[in-house]
């Protein structure tokens, strides 16, 4: 092992205590071998997708079954929550320790297929956006698959049960969008066949940010016609300043106001005599 390997520290403090050291320093070498972005190069039996059983052991194969099982053990040990690592740490094989978790917990993907379901089913798009929902929708929609799994095969009913699970992803998406995508989800279901779920979700995208320009637009055009009106009320405003300055009762005679508003025409009116109360009320307290 060169020196940049060995300069990375294996965590294995969760790694049971009947490991021997050879199995510890293989794990070590290669989670140093993940860091320096290295790929372990493994004998084909242990490679993914191999069906062979346990090598014999003293040979090379078992040498580094030993080092991938024990990498392979510490981190399903590390994925399980501290207060039930204990009870799995000396389990000897990564195979037989998986099994035992099985055992133990698999009874529970009943409801838990149950929860998600329903949980995909009445997800809605609400007040989120377009991305948000679908990355919330797919999480579900990924950890199903997850625990509940395809049938396997290696005929063409394969493609035909892929197919299934794209199109019932399609379905459940465009379900769960607003209302206001509906002339688009009406556009997406007439198509046959339909559409994968990338091509669907790129056209509803393409609709929100078309809706997202025309609001803009709009709020735009307020804002303009906003400001004109305030204009308007400002010259309007002035005008009759102007108007009243110039103005000339043809009762008293005097400039500022007319006949209809002359106070000894018409007398003094209540809310002038309000004001002026509280005017001197002010003066009062300040003084």
């Amino acid at each position: 092992m060169d020196d940049d390997a060995n300069s990375h520290t294996f965590s294995a403090t969760y790694v049971a205590d009947d490991l021997t050291q050879a199995a510890a320093e293989a794990a070590a070498r290669i989670a140093a071998q993940t860091i320096a972005n290295q790929t372990p190069i493994l004998p084909k039996a242990l490679q993914i997708g191999s069906k062979q059983s346990r090598p014999v052991e003293g040979t090379i194969e078992y040498e580094a079954w030993i080092e991938v099982d024990a990498l392979i053990r510490a981190w399903i040990i590390n994925s399980i929550i501290p207060e039930l690592q204990e009870a799995f740490i000396f389990i000897p094989t990564a195979k037989s320790l998986w099994e035992s978790l099985k055992e133990k917990y698999g009874q529970l993907n009943g409801s838990l297929i149950y929860q998600l379901k329903r949980s995909i089913s009445s997800l809605k798009q609400g007040d989120d956006s377009i991305a948000t929902y679908v990355t919330k929708l797919q999480e579900l929609w990924e950890e199903l698959l997850t625990i509940d799994p395809p049938m396997e095969c290696t005929c063409n009913t394969s493609r035909k049960i892929l197919d299934k699970q794209e199109r019932d992803l399609l379905i459940q998406f465009l379900i769960g969008l607003n209302e206001r995508y509906e002339a688009a989800k009406e556009q997406i279901l007439i198509m046959d066949p339909l559409p994968s779920m990338s091509k669907a979700y790129s056209s509803i995208i393409q609709v929100e940010k078309q809706k997202e320009i025309h609001i803009a637009a709009e709020h735009n055009a307020f804002l303009v016609e906003n400001k004109k009106m305030q204009n308007k009320r400002f010259i309007d405003k002035k005008r009759l300043q102007i108007e009243k300055k110039n103005s000339i009762c043809e009762y008293c005679k005097k400039k500022g106001h007319t006949k209809e508003t002359c106070f000894k025409l018409n007398g003094i009116p209540p809310w002038y005599k309000e004001m002026v109360d509280k005017r001197n009320d002010f003066a009062n307290s300040v003084s």
